[in-house]
């Protein structure tokens, strides 16, 4: 099963190639878009992210029977 399992990203990263090369779509153009949309969405989650996981740390301090 390791064998495969070593072969499922590359597999699957050149099929979204040679999908994108048949659909005559601009592979690493779509690729470079999507992460930068990708880290807008990361950036602006982050405070509230950040945030959320104070006030659990907070909560699970002061409840926590030590």
């Amino acid at each position: 099963m390791e064998p495969f399992s070593a072969w499922i990203l590359p597999l699957l990263l050149s099929g979204a190639a040679l999908w994108g090369a048949r659909r005559r779509v601009d592979v690493y153009d779509a690729l470079v878009t999507g992460g930068k949309s990708g880290l807008q969405v990361a950036v602006s989650i982050l405070p509230a992210l950040a945030t959320l996981l104070t006030a659990v740390y907070i909560c699970l301090l002061y409840t926590s029977p030590s």
